[in-house]
């Protein structure tokens, strides 16, 4: 079982109350972030938000996402608004309609293409869910780059103990349990 699919169903529908709110309120966000619940904002990570907004100087309808690179990519995307249709469209595009066939991940991966465009970001071209996002948004014209601005983020997950947060290979605060 992979949880590729229920995350991007749901960032498809928190992007769809964005768009209903920005309805609402006649506003239109121009920047967005995904992080999954296990990402602390720590201090770090909202620097590396700050920084990247920063150097774009408020070029929000030029469609671009930032991702952390190599490890835990998947975990938080900065998103320009000319980059949140693409990224909504993950579950629909993707995981639905054949859409791996469409990103080049499907019985026959075109692995020229996708190294291409994911080694770069120091993403595994076959099985990283970010791998796939990125070929989706390059069908979409998305740009994607890798920000070093997000190498500090910590994940925070209750860990069965000490010895299994010290095993596990990413940044990790130990919660007490319940």
């Amino acid at each position: 079982f992979s949880w590729h699919g229920p995350q991007f169903w749901g960032v498809g529908q928190c992007f769809a109350l964005v768009r209903e709110r920005e309805r609402q309120t006649g506003e239109r966000y121009g920047w967005a972030v995904r992080a999954r619940p296990d990402v602390a904002l720590g201090e770090d990570l909202v620097n590396g938000v700050a920084a990247i907004v920063a150097k774009t100087r408020g070029a929000v309808d030029a469609p671009t996402a930032w991702y952390r690179r190599k490890k835990q990519s998947d975990a938080f995307a900065l998103l320009t608004r000319g980059a949140v249709e693409a990224y909504a469209a993950a579950w629909r595009d993707v995981f639905t309609k054949n859409g791996c066939e469409a990103v080049g991940l499907g019985a026959r991966p075109d692995d020229r293409r996708l190294k291409k465009l994911c080694n770069p970001l120091g993403i595994r071209h076959l099985t990283g869910t970010e791998c796939m996002v990125t070929a989706h948004l390059a069908r979409r014209g998305v740009a994607v780059e890798a920000a070093d601005a997000f190498r500090n983020m910590t994940l925070v997950r209750p860990e069965a103990g000490a010895e299994a947060a010290a095993a596990s290979r990413r940044a990790t605060v130990v919660l007490p349990e319940a």
